[in-house]
């Protein structure tokens, strides 16, 4: 499901990630992408993908500032494209 969200700093797209939508792949995060990943509507994480591995339900990104590679757990994070 896809929709539009004003962020103070970019319009982003929201996405769900589950197995449980068709057509998820085609939602899902690539590498390269650069996204966003809240919990509770707070901002948690933000930088490019580089590894997916969707069937087990977590990305890699590369943290923006910091550089730091984090793991992003799907069924945690609610994540916005940018």
């Amino acid at each position: 499901m896809n929709s539009r969200v004003m962020d103070s700093r970019v319009a982003s797209t929201s996405v769900m990630i589950s197995g449980r939508h068709p057509g998820v792949e085609s939602m899902a995060p690539r590498p390269g992408c650069l996204i966003q990943a809240w919990r509770y509507d707070v901002l948690h994480y933000r930088g490019v993908v580089e590894e997916t591995l969707l069937s087990s339900g977590v990305l890699w990104i590369r943290e923006d500032g910091l550089g730091d590679r984090k793991m992003i757990d799907l069924r945690e994070y609610h994540l916005r494209l940018c």
